[in-house]
């Protein structure tokens, strides 16, 4: 028999707060914002521009979060942060939706205007150190964005889950109605396409 998995440290802080602590429920939220930031950051870079900007999606997402706290029926802080990403991803369809509407460029995406920022997301997706120069940071966020922007939609929403919002398989798997042997085998698949894809943008040594 498989053993249970060992319980997340943030499942008091959830239970706190589905009991009506709402420091302990806003201190949850606040342990998820970076990677929920760079999840919107790399799964959505035409939306981000003049009009939208990172920290504001991110941050309605948390409001719609605490608005419809009573959806949350069952699962631990891993079930939470699964949810919590499948409602950005409901909030950036809707903003995509919207701007279409109202006929917007869609495309533009906007360079990081700091090394701080660009170091943060690129760190949050690769766990790499913050690069040294500012240039290097934006040129490694670029070719990531390009590469995600070659995979499939659900390839790209797999791969930021997994390795941004670092949902875990199990949950994953069980969210998306498949086994975990299943999910880990399209996951492969998906990080293996973006590492190709980031190889072939790169130069190749001519000599």
């Amino acid at each position: 028999m498989q053993a249970a998995p060992d319980p997340h440290p943030d499942d008091a802080l959830l239970s706190q707060g589905l009991s009506g602590n709402e420091a302990a429920l806003q201190e949850l939220l606040v342990r998820n914002l970076p990677a929920l930031e760079t999840y919107v950051r790399l799964r959505a870079p035409e939306l981000v521009g003049p009009r939208e900007s990172v920290a504001d999606l991110a941050q309605s997402t948390c409001r719609e979060i605490l608005q419809d706290l009573g959806r949350f029926q069952h699962g631990g802080a891993d079930h939470f942060r699964a949810w919590l990403f499948e409602t950005a991803e409901r909030k950036l369809l809707h903003r995509r939706r919207h701007h279409l509407a109202q006929r917007r460029d869609v495309r533009r995406v906007q360079a990081l205007e700091s090394e701080h920022d660009a170091a943060r997301y690129l760190a949050g997706f690769r766990g790499v150190p913050t690069p040294s120069s500012h240039a290097e940071a934006r040129e490694r966020l670029a070719e990531l964005v390009e590469a995600l922007g070659t995979l499939p939609a659900a390839d790209r929403r797999l791969v930021l889950l997994a390795r941004v919002a670092r949902v875990p398989r199990r949950v994953l798997a069980e969210r998306e109605g498949k086994s975990e042997e299943a999910l880990r085998q399209a996951l492969h698949r998906a990080l293996a396409a973006l590492a190709d894809a980031i190889a072939a943008s790169r130069p190749r040594d001519s000599s």
